[in-house]
Formats: structure tokens, C-alpha cells, sequence
């Protein structure tokens, strides 16, 4: 994910230079917990302001 809310670097991109920090903040922890919750059983693409939900 880049430093811009919600937007991601392409699938397979080695050169990241404005890469969004790696560790998660509570609240965000917090806030994935919620959009999981509320996914259920359809997992689909989410974005959110420092992470995304990008299910396989």
C-alpha cells in the first residue's frame, strides 16, 4: 500500500518508494476487526485508510 489512503502498488511491484508504514496501529487493528466482522463469509476487496482488505 502506498501513503496515499487506500491505494495499493501493483500485485508483484519490487520498488515501493512511498510505501505505507508496515505496523498497524490499534485503532486500526480495531477498525480491520470491525470490517472482517462485518464481511462475514463474502470476503471481497476493501479499502480503508491505512490498510486493505485484499482477500485470495
Amino acid at each position: 500500500m502506498t501513503t496515499t489512503d487506500g491505494k495499493d502498488y501493483a500485485t508483484g511491484t519490487f520498488y515501493q518508494p512511498s510505501e505505507h508504514i508496515l505496523p498497524l496501529t490499534l485503532k486500526d487493528l480495531i477498525e480491520l476487526n470491525q470490517a472482517l466482522q462485518l464481511l462475514g463469509d463474502t470476503p471481497k476487496y476493501e479499502t480503508h485508510k491505512n490498510f486493505i482488505i485484499y482477500p485470495k
